[in-house]
C-alpha cells in the first residue's frame, strides 16, 4: 500500500488557481466528492454532514444545537465551534458541487448540471440556515470570517437558481432569481456595514448585469411580475387582473 497521494492526483488535469471536483465511489460501494485544493484533497460524503460525523450522537451540529436550546435554553462554547466546522464543511461541499456544475455545462451535460446545481443551492441554504441560527443567538465563535461568508452564499443562491431557471428553459424566473438576489445581497451588505454602499459592491453589479445580459439574451423588456407591478401602480385593474392570470398559468406549468 502507498500513501502517496500523488497516485490519487493521477489523470486529474491540475488547476494552479481554481479548485477541482469529482464523484468516486468508495471502496464501501458508496458516492463520494473528492475536492482538490491547494496541495491537498478533500473527500466529502454527498449528502447530510459532509465528514459522515455525528455529533453527541445526532446527524448534525445543528439538530444536536436545536436540541440543547430547547432543553437548557443555552448552548456550549465547544458546540457552537462545532457547527462552526460544519458550516465550513458545508462550504467547501457547496464550492466541489459548483465545480462539477461547470464541468457538466462545458460537456452540455444538462440533467447532471441540473443535479448539482440542487445539491449546492441545498449547501447554501443549509449554511445559510446555521449562520442565520449563531447570529439569532449570538453565537461566541462566530469570527469575522465567517460573517464575511454570508454575501458569499446570498450573491451564488442567486446566480445558481438562475442558472437552473435558464437550463429549465424558464427564463423570466432566472431573471426575477437574479433581481431578487441582487436586492437581498444589499440588504445583507448594509446590515454588516451600515455605511457600505451597495451600488459599488463587485456582486450586485454583477448581478445587475447578469440581468440585464438574460433579458437581452431571450428578449424579455419587462417580466410578467414587473408588468403587474406597474399596471397596479397605474390603477389599470384590469391589466392588473389579466397579469395575474397569467403569472398564475406561468408558476403552475413551471419545474418546481
Amino acid at each position: 500500500m502507498t500513501l502517496d497521494l500523488w497516485e490519487l492526483f493521477e489523470g486529474w488535469q491540475e488547476t494552479p488557481t481554481d479548485m477541482a471536483a469529482r464523484e468516486i465511489i468508495g471502496r464501501d460501494g458508496q458516492p463520494a466528492l473528492q475536492l482538490r485544493v491547494e496541495m491537498g484533497l478533500l473527500q466529502l460524503q454527498p449528502t447530510g454532514r459532509p465528514d459522515g460525523g455525528r455529533p453527541s450522537g445526532f446527524p448534525s451540529a445543528l439538530e444536536h444545537i436545536r436540541h440543547e436550546l430547547c432543553l437548557h435554553a443555552r448552548v456550549e462554547t465547544t458546540d457552537w465551534r462545532e457547527l462552526q466546522r460544519e458550516i465550513s464543511q458545508l462550504n467547501y461541499r457547496r464550492v466541489a458541487y459548483s465545480s462539477l456544475v461547470d464541468a457538466a455545462v462545458e460537456e452540455e451535460q444538462t440533467d447532471a448540471a441540473e443535479r448539482w446545481l440542487g445539491a449546492a443551492i441545498d449547501d447554501i441554504e443549509a449554511c445559510l440556515e446555521r449562520l442565520t441560527l449563531m447570529r439569532d443567538h449570538k453565537a461566541p465563535s462566530m469570527s469575522p470570517e465567517l460573517r464575511s461568508l454570508l454575501p458569499t452564499l446570498v450573491f451564488n443562491r442567486a446566480r445558481q437558481r438562475s442558472q437552473r431557471w435558464v437550463l429549465r428553459g424558464e427564463h423570466e424566473h432566472a431573471i426575477e432569481e437574479v433581481d431578487d438576489g441582487a436586492a437581498q445581497l444589499a440588504i445583507v451588505l448594509q446590515q454588516l456595514d451600515s455605511n457600505a454602499d451597495p451600488a459599488e459592491d463587485a456582486g450586485v453589479r454583477f448581478l445587475q448585469s447578469l440581468s440585464a445580459r438574460l433579458r437581452r439574451q431571450f428578449n424579455i423588456d419587462k417580466t410578467l411580475q414587473e408588468q403587474l407591478a406597474e399596471a397596479i401602480e397605474n390603477e389599470d385593474f384590469e391589466a392588473a387582473a389579466r397579469l395575474r392570470d397569467a403569472l398564475s398559468r406561468r408558476d403552475q406549468e413551471s419545474e418546481p
